[in-house]
């Protein structure tokens, strides 16, 4: 009998993948993202900071939300999120106001100008993507085209 402790078989049944098989890909995989993330992020900022690109980013996709709970999505204290939020404001980014139903709580918006930074930003970086990928073998794009929805499904996890 085969130990198979160390691996795992694949999806399609074509036999165990090896564990250090699968640490060979995180790892590859891992590098790739980082540096593709990297990239992207030196498309067109509109010279707003990773902090304040990802707070504006993340309440132009999920909508007005406290302080509080904008702090703890982004993984910074409330301190900081307060200062970048007010440095959102000033560019005229983001909006703030009250709670109605409890006044010591600041709820934070994405003004238009904000949304509209935002798809600039987004249009700038997928226009550079897509001049890189139409620069590759009809068969790489497929791959990629393949990878794509797996790539996400790991991010969902």
């Amino acid at each position: 009998m085969t130990d198979h402790s160390d691996s795992t078989r694949d999806d399609q049944g074509f036999g165990p993948v090896e564990a250090s098989d699968v640490a060979e890909v995180a790892a590859d995989l891992h590098v790739a993202v980082l540096r593709l993330a990297r990239r992207l992020r030196t498309e067109w900022t509109e010279e707003l900071t990773s902090t304040q690109l990802g707070t504006l980013g993340l309440l132009v996709r999920e909508g007005s939300m406290p302080i509080s709970a904008l702090a703890a999505r982004e993984g910074v204290r409330a301190p900081s999120m307060t200062r970048t939020v007010t440095n959102l404001e000033g560019l005229g980014l983001v909006s703030r106001r009250s709670d109605p139903g409890d006044a010591r709580i600041v709820v934070v918006a994405a003004t238009a100008a904000g949304v509209e930074a935002v798809t600039r930003i987004r249009q700038a970086r997928r226009a550079w993507l897509t001049r890189q990928l139409g620069e590759l073998p009809a068969a790489d794009l497929a791959a990629l085209r393949d990878a794509a929805p797996i790539i996400m499904s790991l991010a969902e996890r």
